[in-house]
């Protein structure tokens, strides 16, 4: 019975970390591409 509940538990665990993971990884690309992006406009005015 304690086994049961024990992979019950880690189930459901890596269940929701699995939906963090999948919530958070689109706001994580969105947060590093974004100032690349305006990193890049920048240097091509430069160069211009």
């Amino acid at each position: 019975m304690k086994n049961n509940k024990i992979i019950i538990i880690t189930t459901i665990m890596l269940i929701v970390l699995m939906t963090i993971l999948v919530n958070a990884v689109p706001k994580l690309i969105t947060f590093i591409v974004e100032p690349a992006q305006k990193f890049m406009v920048s240097v091509r005015k430069a160069f211009r």
